[in-house]
């Protein structure tokens, strides 16, 4: 495929398929060896691009984020897949839409997204079934920087790491308390703060990909 490549989510619930998110949705099929387009109940191929992560909650039902947060539901009878229904979720702050845009996101639960900010905002906890949300306070007021999230890693229930374009930030998550916030930049010896991954070894040691 002639276009750029953003994340690989290799299916849960049919292991022939590995979805592809770029500027095109795609997937690979292992059984027909080819790159297949997502195309629309019209034949035509869906017009949603910038496809940063994939989360897949059902054999037919993906999330999707990328300028926003997309509620996807496949028809998986025809080969290629077509999108049956499709549905943009929309986050307001301060009563007004963010028209945000995500590079990163987490199933947290069987019920709950989390969804990493690029326009300073910080991270989003999302209800998938009653479509509730809160914004997860990482006290970022001084340093908008570390509210842009490029790339996020859940260790466990309650310990959220995430990756800005200014250091990183560790949340301790406490459901009806406040969260314990730590951050590391340039002065904990973090060289290039522009963080886009997290990765946790077998020793609990966290490794980061930055920009150089």
């Amino acid at each position: 495929m002639n276009c750029p490549v953003y994340c690989f989510r290799r299916s849960k619930y049919n292991k022939n398929d590995l979805w592809i998110g770029g500027d095109k949705f795609s997937y690979y099929s292992y059984k027909d060896d080819r790159i297949y387009n997502i195309g629309t109940a019209n034949n035509e191929i869906d017009n949603l691009s910038e496809i940063h992560a994939i989360c897949e909650t059902s054999d037919t039902t993906l999330w999707v984020s990328s300028q926003g947060l997309w509620h996807i539901v496949l028809d998986k009878k025809t080969t290629p897949y077509k999108i049956k229904r499709k549905e943009q979720q929309f986050f307001l702050r301060d009563g007004n839409n963010t028209n945000d845009v995500f590079y990163s996101m987490l199933q947290n639960s069987d019920s709950t997204l989390i969804l990493g900010s690029r326009k300073g905002y910080g991270a989003i906890q999302y209800n998938i079934r009653n479509k509730q949300y809160h914004y997860i306070n990482i006290n970022n007021a001084n340093n908008k920087g570390l509210g842009d999230i490029i790339s996020m890693y859940a260790k466990g229930d309650s310990i959220l790491y995430m990756g800005a374009s200014t250091g990183l930030t560790q949340v301790q998550i406490h459901e009806g308390k406040e969260n314990i916030v730590k951050q590391f930049g340039r002065k904990n010896g973090i060289v290039n703060d522009m963080i886009h991954g997290v990765l946790e070894d077998s020793d609990g040691i966290i490794w980061l990909s930055t920009s150089k």
